[in-house]
C-alpha cells in the first residue's frame, strides 16, 4: 500500500493550523492571535526552496500569523518523513530560514514536525561555525512517536488534528496488514459520528483520514460497507463515500452506484468512454473531491467533454497540487474549449 503523505497533511495544517499548535505546541499556540487568521505563503516558498528531488519525503509549509503584541510573524513548518536519520536535516532547516529571513525580514519560528518510525531521531538545532563564530539555529520539535501510547487520549479528544495523528500513525503500523487497517479505519471513523462533530468536520476528517490510511479495493469495499450501515443505523448520512467511490472508480462503480449519488452524476462518470480515459476522469473528480470537498455541476460538465488522455493526467496532477478549486477550475478551463 503506497501511502499519499504530502497531499493530507498539507490539507490538515491548512484547514486546522491552530489546532496543531494548540495540540502539540501550546507555548506557541498561546502566543498566536489566531482570531485574526492567518495567511499561506506556499507560493513564496517554493521560489525559494524548490521541492527536493530526493527520494527523502518531506513537505514545507509557511504561513505569516500575528502576534499577541500585534507583531508579525512567519512560521515555517518543515514535516520530515523517513525512517532513519537525515544528517543533512539541520543544514536544509538553516538554508530554509536564512533564505526567508531575506525575503520576508520578519520574526521567524522553524517547527520541525518528525513524522518518522524512528524513536530517537529527534533534531532540535544546528549549529554551523568556524574559529567560535558562527550560526546556531533551534527548532520547535513535534515527535509524533511520541503520541503511539496515547491513542486512546487522541480518540477522545475534541480537537480534529488528534484524528490527523491518529491516522498517520496507524498507517505507519499496518503498511503490511490491510485488516488491521481497515479495522482501525472504521473505528476512527465511527469516533467522528460519536464525538458529534459538526456534518462539516467530520467530512473533512473523514477526507483526510481516507487519504492517509488507504487500502486495498477490497479492504476499501469492506470499510465503506460498514461505513454506509452505521450511517444509517444513526440516520447520520454525513460522509459521501459512495459518491467518492464512484468518482474513484469510474465507469464500472458509476453505473452501479449512480443512482446512490444521483442519476446525473453516476451517469457522468458511469458513461465515460475507454478505460483509461474513464479512470482518469474519475481520478480527477476524485481529487476535487478530496482536497476540496467536491466537484460542482459545471466542473462535472466540462470534465466530461475532455476527450485526451494526456490532457486529463495534467489536470489530475495539478488538481493534486493546487492550493485551491478556483486554481482547478481556472486550469480546466484552459484547456477546455466550448463549441460556437
Amino acid at each position: 500500500m503506497a501511502d499519499d503523505i504530502d497531499s493530507p497533511w498539507k490539507d490538515a495544517l491548512d484547514k486546522y493550523l491552530a489546532e496543531f499548535f494548540e495540540l502539540c505546541l501550546l507555548e506557541i499556540f498561546a502566543q498566536i492571535e489566531w482570531i485574526v487568521g492567518y495567511e499561506s505563503l506556499d507560493s513564496e516558498l517554493r521560489k525559494l526552496v524548490p521541492r527536493s528531488r530526493t527520494g527523502n519525503q518531506h513537505l514545507d509549509r509557511l504561513y505569516r500569523v500575528t502576534l499577541k503584541n500585534g507583531r508579525k510573524a512567519v512560521l515555517l513548518i518543515h514535516i520530515e518523513i523517513q525512517a532513519q536519520k537525515d544528517k543533512q536535516f539541520g543544514k536544509r532547516m538553516l538554508k530554509y530560514r536564512c533564505a526567508l529571513h531575506l525575503k520576508f525580514q520578519l520574526p521567524i519560528v522553524s517547527v520541525a514536525i518528525l513524522a518518522d518510525e524512528s524513536k530517537n531521531w529527534r533534531p532540535s538545532e544546528h549549529e554551523e561555525s568556524v574559529l567560535g563564530f558562527g550560526l546556531k539555529l533551534t527548532m520547535a520539535t513535534v515527535k509524533l512517536h511520541d503520541y503511539a501510547d496515547r491513542i486512546e487520549e487522541l480518540e477522545a479528544s475534541d480537537n480534529p488534528f488528534a484524528s490527523v495523528i491518529l491516522a498517520h500513525l496507524k498507517a505507519q503500523a499496518t503498511k503490511q496488514d490491510p485488516r488491521s487497517r481497515a479495522t482501525w479505519k472504521v473505528r476512527f471513523i465511527r469516533n467522528l459520528y460519536e464525538r458529534k462533530f459538526s456534518k462539516e468536520r467530520v467530512r473533512e476528517l473523514f477526507r483526510l483520514i481516507d487519504w492517509l490510511m488507504q487500502l486495498p479495493d477490497d479492504w476499501d469495499k469492506v470499510v465503506q460497507e460498514e461505513i454506509d450501515t452505521f450511517e444509517k443505523e444513526k440516520k447520520m448520512p454525513y460522509v459521501t463515500g459512495i459518491e467518492r467511490r464512484a468518482i474513484a472508480r469510474g465507469e464500472a462503480i458509476g453505473e452501479a452506484r449512480g443512482k446512490a449519488i444521483g442519476e446525473a452524476r453516476g451517469k457522468a462518470i458511469g458513461e465515460a468512454r475507454g478505460e483509461a480515459r474513464g479512470e482518469l476522469v474519475g481520478s480527477l473528480l476524485t481529487a476535487m473531491e478530496c482536497r476540496f470537498g467536491g466537484a460542482s455541476r459545471q466542473d462535472i460538465a466540462i470534465v466530461r467533454k475532455l476527450d485526451d488522455v494526456e490532457t486529463l493526467r495534467r489536470l489530475v496532477e495539478f488538481a493534486k497540487k493546487a492550493e485551491t478549486v478556483e486554481q482547478v477550475r481556472a486550469e480546466l478551463k484552459q484547456f477546455f474549449k466550448p463549441k460556437r
